[in-house]
């Protein structure tokens, strides 16, 4: 069912999966209370896929012994639990495009969303995204400021861009240097990590501390 405004109510499940993949271009912001409630409407390795090319981040406020598989991966790269509570899930796509969970009387048992076209929307839930990932990477060991003796300066503050979940445009430009700058002292930080991709290097780096 479509309406006026770039609003429409559809199914979730592989139809947000397969949008999700194929339409986004740069980031994906995600507010969710549970793993458990985003894994009912999208299947998790859609985001273990988009981590390495795109800025993904998942916010989450409690976890349960019943974690899905597959989110374990996510956490420390992509997925940070935050200690404020989070109601309701929301994904945002390139900060254009929001996807709301919707009651429908006539499919209770099912996950229906609710897609908003509208960047002054999406754009208001990715400001508060914003302000709420920086606060939870400070309040973590993910984001402290504490150095490894076999990382200087410029490659901590690579590594740390990298769990903030930044695209290379904005990682480049808050380091102040060239995108190919960034993308040589990105490469070397793989290396020492022993990562295929940027999303397991994030991890990886996370796991010894590094950021």
């Amino acid at each position: 069912m479509s309406g006026r405004y770039g609003v429409t109510t559809w199914a979730a499940g592989r139809l947000l999966a397969v949008e999700l993949e194929q339409m986004t271009r740069r980031e994906l912001t995600v507010l969710t209370p549970t793993p458990g409630r985003l894994a009912r409407v999208v299947a998790l390795d859609v985001f273990g896929r988009l981590a390495p090319r795109l800025a993904v981040r998942i916010l989450y406020d409690s976890t349960d012994d019943s974690s899905p598989a597959g989110f374990v991966d996510l956490v420390g790269g992509a997925a940070l639990e935050t200690s404020v509570p989070l109601p309701y899930l929301v994904v945002v796509r390139d900060r254009t495009v929001v996807y709301l969970p919707r009651r429908d009387p006539d499919h209770r048992a099912a996950d229906r969303l609710t897609r908003i076209d509208d960047p002054v929307i999406a754009q208001a839930f990715c400001a508060a995204a914003d302000v709420l990932w920086a606060a939870t990477v400070e309040r973590t060991h993910i984001g402290s400021v504490r150095r490894s003796p076999r990382l200087d300066g410029e490659h901590h503050n690579v590594v740390r861009a990298l769990g903030e979940g930044l695209t290379d445009e904005r990682a480049a430009a808050r380091l102040h240097m060239s995108p190919r700058t960034l993308a040589r002292r990105v490469a070397a930080v793989m290396v020492e990590l022993d990562a295929t991709s940027r999303f397991q290097a994030g991890v990886r780096a996370a796991h010894r501390g590094w950021v």
